[in-house]
């Protein structure tokens, strides 16, 4: 990869976008929205650009146009979340959000300042029983599709050019037969349904002296239940972390055990394990930190969450 497709050594997602059209854009958004921008840096580009605000003591986050959608679920899912008094990222400035820019869509998102306390099965179990006692019945937000996430992600430009045709095909075809399954998994789920966070591990779990945070919303959605518990389940049974991890399903569940809703595990379409060193089928593997919002920048920029704030 040349210098010219890296910002800050991380791959870019918006192809022929400079750093300083990307600083462009979030300043002017962040002027849009009330927040002062100066000492704007960008931290992280991935599925979206990540860029510090010091001074608003906020993240903002782009989005490449082809995902303003995405933009606009989060921010619903945010809302709905802080109305049901559950401890998630929040948005930050006045205004409409997100803002439409040259670069695509931009939204604003308050620090979170970790403490130094770990996040456990327990704190995901617990995270994940109030999120989905609080949001039962709630019909107002889009279903949760993972699978569809999925299949955009490897439709992405990078995915096309570093993935074998062959591959290509192979992923499609397996996201093809778990999608006819899917509607049964979520009518059948014990748990019932609820707004799911959907990619429920411990990377999206901020601990802060208020207790632990929900961030990185873009995948959530109404959905089944026991879907939330596939990430730990992945990570023992497929990655071998530590067996208690499991102990968190035993917390999730308000009447039922959510032992049988190993279909939704068993179609969990996670990335891959959260941090430690767990065995793979290639031996052992240490995964490699990657830098996050949603906390102080500078030294701790690989402590950085999607988004939050400071208090609650």
């Amino acid at each position: 990869m040349s210098r010219s497709d890296q910002v800050h050594g991380l791959k870019r997602p918006l192809a022929g976008t400079s750093e300083a059209a990307i600083l462009r854009a979030v300043r002017a958004a962040a002027t849009a929205v009330g927040l002062p921008a100066a000492g704007a840096t960008v931290l992280r580009c991935s599925s979206s650009t990540l860029v510090t605000l010091p001074q608003a003591k906020a993240v903002a986050r782009l989005f490449p146009q082809r995902r303003a959608a995405t933009a606009r679920r989060e921010i619903d899912v945010a809302v709905i979340l802080r109305a049901a008094g559950v401890p998630a990222a929040r948005l930050v400035g006045s205004g409409d959000q997100p803002v439409a820019t040259g670069c695509g869509p931009v939204t604003f998102w308050g620090w979170l300042t970790p403490v130094d306390a770990p996040v456990t099965a327990a704190t995901l179990g617990a995270l994940a029983r109030r999120l989905h006692h609080a949001t039962a019945g709630r019909t107002a937000l889009r279903p949760a599709d993972p699978l569809g996430a999925a299949r955009a992600l490897l439709d992405e430009p990078q995915a096309i050019r570093r993935c074998e045709p062959r591959d290509l095909r192979l992923l499609h075809t397996v996201l093809d037969r778990y999608s006819e399954a899917w509607a049964d998994v979520v009518a059948a789920d014990p748990l019932g349904q609820a707004v799911i966070h959907a990619d429920l591990h411990s990377d999206n779990v901020v601990s802060t002296a208020s207790g632990p945070y929900l961030v990185d919303l873009e995948l959530a959605g109404t959905g089944p239940c026991s879907y939330d518990l596939a990430p730990l389940a992945v990570a023992t049974r497929r990655y071998g972390a530590p067996p208690q991890l499991d102990a968190a399903s035993r917390r999730t569940a308000p009447i039922r055990d959510p032992g049988t809703a190993s279909s939704s595990c068993a179609m969990s379409t996670k990335r891959g394990p959260p941090p430690g060193r767990w065995r793979t089928p290639q031996g052992p593997m240490t995964p490699t930190p990657r830098p996050h919002c949603g906390s102080t920048a500078g030294a701790t920029a690989h402590r950085h969450r999607g988004h939050g704030t400071d208090r609650p």
